[in-house]
């Protein structure tokens, strides 16, 4: 068993597979940042669920983002059954780069489709991620579910 350690956490990677497979490139915690602030250069559909005033709510939710990011790496994940019975998923795994981790929330990034989708871990020895199901080009909107 090998662990894994982030700022703020550490969790058995049974779950991870090592070397990536051959559709997904190699990015560094640097290329992921990029393609983060890439995207924030398009519009963002998240709403505003603060009392602040929407610019600076948006500010504060992409700081937050741009500090949850870590060092990329490939991750197994599976749609659960809301993914699948109302996007489109299949039952099956789903190989993708995580990009951005706070506590079981992950950012991944899937570079064939230029997409980020949110998937949480679940608790226990398992620890396997799950798809929300939504997915777009938009970083911080999937960051934020």
């Amino acid at each position: 068993m090998v662990f894994v350690s982030t700022p703020n956490l550490t969790f058995e990677r049974d779950w991870l597979r090592q070397p990536l497979n051959l559709t997904l490139e190699r990015m560094n915690r640097s290329e992921a940042q990029s393609i983060v602030e890439a995207s924030f250069s398009r519009p963002i559909a998240t709403p505003n669920t603060s009392q602040l005033p929407r610019e600076e709510f948006i500010e504060l939710e992409k700081a937050k983002l741009l500090q949850s990011l870590i060092e990329p790496f490939e991750v197994i994940s599976y749609a659960g059954t809301w993914a699948i019975e109302h996007c489109g998923f299949e039952e099956k795994e789903y190989r993708m780069i995580a990009i951005a981790n706070e506590g079981t929330t992950w950012l991944l990034y899937e570079p064939a489709s230029q997409h980020f989708y949110k998937a949480w871990r679940t608790e226990g020895s398992s620890s396997k991620l799950f798809l929300l199901g939504f997915h777009s080009d938009d970083a911080l909107t999937e960051w934020r579910g």
